[in-house]
């Protein structure tokens, strides 16, 4: 009985590692494990990013699939950041 406790304790450890948001992302929706949040349609994913503007400010992240979004709305904050050297050679990582 103590084995199988253990073993489903720390099932349950790995599976929130797996799927938890990185702690040094903005503030951004709860998603599904594995497939995220994705909206139904081109109309729903600007309402929603509109709707996560106003909730969580101009930067936030969104789960979709596997990966984390960040979103920028700030003009003057995107003009820093493609003028920075800082942000200026991050590898393209699309497959």
């Amino acid at each position: 009985m103590l084995i199988e406790i253990i073993f489903f304790s720390l099932t349950i450890f790995a599976i929130f590692k797996l799927f938890k948001k990185p702690s040094d992302y903005p503030p951004g929706p709860w998603g599904y494990p594995i497939i995220g949040r994705i909206p139904s349609g081109r109309q729903e994913f600007m309402k929603e990013i509109i709707q996560l503007k106003e909730q969580h400010g101009d930067v936030f992240s969104w789960k979709m699939g596997s990966r984390f979004l960040v979103f920028i709305s700030d003009f003057k904050l995107v003009k820093e950041l493609f003028s920075s050297q800082t942000f200026a050679e991050r590898p393209d990582l699309s497959t």
